[in-house]
């Protein structure tokens, strides 16, 4: 009933990150460093473990690793940011809901974009996706979304090229939206017809890759060229 997995590595030394997730009822998470050189584990922290299984840690010259804190399936949580060297944390979002983030950083390491669940002022659900700044020390940007699926667990979306705006996935309405730098509408390219169940959003240089879940295959989108095509 146990389960280990590499995260990431640190900058110094010949140390890897591994998380630990003991099967046992409730589910246990916890992440740990490993030094090659001596042979040792530490632990770094209960309850937790990343915040997404892209872009886990910036790439400035601050060790970041950007982690959720789980206390139960059912408990509350927290996104922070973890210094791997120094062990100081930064809390950014708590909530009682328990919701997973999904967390990734532009290309300078700079900012942390994510997905959140939040009560609203009636107490009803209510998703947001926001920015982080390192700089600033908060929030630097926010945008409620209300085009996703029922019990929808992941929103999908990813840092442009440019690192200043965003793509992200309509499923109402079939198409790619583009955010600004404060996550309003910039823009927009329509899904192809062929692409049933859309899913699994990336982005590599210049090009988005789409996985369509509903018809198995994998799509491409050239962003120079702004054309789709079908690649597997």
């Amino acid at each position: 009933n146990l389960w280990l997995s590499f995260v990431t590595w640190m900058r110094e030394g010949n140390v890897l990150i591994i998380q630990k997730r003991c099967s046992s009822d409730p589910v246990r998470w916890s992440l740990w460093a490993y030094d090659l050189d001596r042979e040792t584990a530490s632990k770094l922290r209960e309850s937790a473990a990343p915040a997404s299984r892209r872009g886990l840690r910036n790439s400035g010259p601050r060790d970041l690793m950007a982690i959720r804190y789980r206390y139960s399936d059912g408990g509350p949580r927290k996104l922070a940011l973890l210094n791997l060297v120094t062990g100081e944390e930064t809390e950014i979002v708590g909530s009682e809901e328990p919701y997973p983030f999904s967390a990734q950083w532009d290309p300078t390491g700079e900012k942390l974009l994510f997905f959140d669940k939040r009560p609203d002022s009636d107490g009803r659900a209510s998703y947001v996706l926001a920015v982080y700044s390192l700089t600033a020390g908060k929030a630097v940007a926010e945008r409620a979304i209300t085009d996703l699926k029922t019990n929808d667990y992941y929103y999908w979306m990813a840092w442009m090229p440019d690192g200043k705006s965003v793509i992200a996935l309509s499923y109402k309405g079939r198409y790619l939206r583009v955010l600004g730098p404060d996550l309003q509408d910039a823009g927009r390219f329509d899904l192809p017809a062929k692409i049933k169940d859309p899913t699994d959003l990336v982005v590599v240089g210049d090009t988005v890759l789409l996985r369509d879940g509903g018809n198995p295959s994998l799509w491409r989108l050239d962003l120079k060229k702004k054309k789709w095509k079908r690649i597997y």
